[in-house]
């Protein structure tokens, strides 16, 4: 009878562990929850694999007016993880002697001889020197031209290369490693050559089939169109919205974001980045990939070795069609992927023989932050207890100007002694007569000490377009601060501050001068509103304060005020900031904000 009893206790102890330990399918599903409600973003999506034990969840919408939720038949866009999938699968024709890594690009298509000795190894790992078409003048305008054309056009792999073919290299043949899409590209016209089919159907034999793969398409089928989600981004474009919505069928402006799902047929970004598919179809190929069905040891051994180069002016270590990415559980070895409204991360981490896939449909997104965030807290959970958003920070609570606040991330010192937040994301919706604003697009924090007490100051900004980043002009962008006073905070026994005076919280929100060459000139525009009061949530591992290593969660409504002509405001005044109707004619970058 004892032994029933022990048995039965032993048997409900393990069922206990298996739905609350992470990696469970109730643990995932809490954190993509939480991971939505922190960015906003629609839906998020993730396969987690120890070993061949997968566990995958979904949680989010399919669209953004949030009425039908996803399942784990959804599919998304997953961009250059393609360019992962196709490297896969030159190297499986390498190794069933189709294709030599020495092999010239010249030898398949002579007309190119304009970028010289370019061979197979230097298309995988980005080493070719040759143009990039997509953000080439021609590929912007293509780009452009399709989000206000009303037909559909499907490109051919020639069409692509032509907005580049009469240019020279970028610079000379394996000298340096530097991402491209128009490698990924040449390769896959390469591997319809040698191979005589079509790379769609070429996919769909060498890889998709043979693993397994029933959700991942090159050419999504009409029938599977509508188990695609939708995408989004933030409207950061100089185009009014009822301009775009009159105009566009291909793009729609949804409050502050794009419905961005249909800006341009897959085919523009073919090879490089247009398939189709999910996280456990990801996950099924990563884990037979590097568990040696699908490659040689050598020919895997040459796909893992890694190139310093760089991806839009950021570091990165390429190998031969994988990135190479360091984390807290060692070296990832995978991919990132990037089109308009979607965006996907797939690793294996094999000191851990550990895979995480994970798609979200807002691109450019936080999907970084989000991911690792995640693997920090799947390898070292520091707080199991879920976020409960309290009554007075819901954003249907903010009143008609001011901010609502949600961050999410860890607390780690720097070699400066300072405390920031790591793996870090969120979201700020400003609203100024009843009317919201573009989301914030980046965070981070810093400890200061300020009149002698400790703060925590939340630094957020707005971030350059893609068609700003190309202009010549000084470009402006707002940002916002809200400082925290630690030494209150610590002496709260609940996690939600409330203040109506400035010892406890301080806001500020102003614009920003970006100067071509990266000069900054800042000054203030609004402040918090004293006479109403302000709710800040702070949920860390100690329910409150901020102590390194802590998992910390914030959500906040902040009143705003503007700050009058000529008005003196002591708090800024301490703080060296001036406001933008100073008399100055040179606002003061503010310190907060470099």
């Amino acid at each position: 009878m004892q032994f029933k009893l022990l048995l039965t206790v032993c048997l409900l102890a393990q069922q206990f562990y298996a739905s609350h330990a992470f990696g469970s399918t109730d643990q995932i599903t809490r954190e993509l929850q939480e991971a939505n409600y922190f960015s906003n973003d629609p839906a998020t999506f993730v396969t987690v694999c120890r070993g061949s034990n997968c566990e995958s969840a979904a949680e989010g919408f399919t669209n953004i007016d949030r009425k039908v939720a996803v399942t784990l038949d959804n599919l998304v866009t997953v961009g250059s993880n393609s360019k992962y999938i196709t490297a896969i699968l030159i190297l499986k024709l390498v190794d069933q002697g189709m294709i030599r890594l020495t092999d010239k690009l010249t030898d398949y298509f002579p007309e190119y001889g304009q970028w010289g000795d370019v061979t197979i190894r230097d298309l995988l790992n980005q080493s070719s020197g040759v143009p990039e078409y997509v953000f080439s003048k021609e590929g912007v305008n293509r780009i452009v031209r399709s989000a206000f054309n009303w037909h559909s056009r499907k490109w051919k792999p020639r069409d692509l290369i032509q907005a580049v073919a009469k240019l020279p290299s970028m610079f000379p043949v394996g000298s340096k490693v530097e991402y491209n899409n128009t490698n990924y590209v040449l390769l896959g016209m390469i591997a319809e050559k040698v191979s005589g089919q079509p790379l769609d159907q070429l996919l769909k034999t060498q890889l998709f089939e043979p693993f397994g793969l029933r959700s991942t398409y090159l050419s999504l089928p009409a029938e599977q169109r509508n188990l695609r989600v939708s995408g989004y981004m933030v409207a950061n474009l100089p185009f009014p919205g009822w301009f775009i919505n009159t105009f566009s069928r291909k793009i729609k402006k949804i409050g502050p974001y794009l419905d961005t799902t249909n800006l341009f047929d897959s085919s523009f970004v073919w090879a490089a980045g247009g398939i189709v598919s999910n996280t456990q179809d990801l996950a099924r190929l990563t884990y037979a990939l590097f568990h040696g069905d699908v490659l040689s040891q050598a020919t895997l051994a040459e796909m893992t070795t890694t190139r310093l180069g760089s991806v839009l002016g950021m570091p990165l270590q390429y190998g031969l069609g994988l990135m190479k990415t360091p984390s807290p559980i060692g070296d990832g070895f995978g991919h990132g992927g990037l089109v308009p409204g979607y965006q996907t991360i797939t690793n294996y981490y094999p000191e851990k023989d550990l895979i995480i896939s994970m798609s979200r449909n807002m691109g450019p997104s936080q999907l970084y932050a989000v991911y690792y965030d995640f693997l920090t807290r799947l390898e070292n959970p520091v707080d199991e207890k879920p976020f409960i958003e309290s009554d007075e920070v819901r954003k249907e609570n903010l009143g008609r100007n001011g901010v609502h606040l949600r961050l999410k991330g860890h607390l780690a010192t720097d070699t400066s002694k300072k405390t920031m937040f790591r793996d870090s994301y969120g979201y700020a919706e400003l609203k100024e007569n009843g009317k919201i604003s573009l989301p914030f697009a980046s965070f981070d924090a810093v400890a200061t000490e300020f009149n002698g007490q400790s703060q925590l100051e939340l630094r957020l900004k707005g971030s350059l377009s893609f068609l700003d980043n190309q202009s010549k002009e000084d470009v402006t962008l707002p940002f916002l601060t809200v400082v925290v006073n630690q030494t209150e905070l610590s002496h709260k026994s609940e996690s939600l501050l409330q203040a109506n005076e400035t010892q406890q919280i301080f806001a500020y929100k102003g614009v920003t001068k970006v100067i071509p060459g990266g000069r900054e000139e800042s000054c203030v525009t609004e402040i918090i509103d004293v006479s109403s009061t302000a709710n800040l949530q702070v949920d860390g591992a100690k329910d409150y304060g901020f102590a390194t290593k802590d998992s910390i969660r914030l959500a906040g409504n902040i009143p705003l005020r503007k700050v009058t002509k000529d008005e003196v405001v002591p708090e800024l005044e301490q703080r060296n900031l001036k406001t933008c109707s100073s008399a100055s004619q040179e606002p003061k970058t503010p310190s907060s904000n470099n």
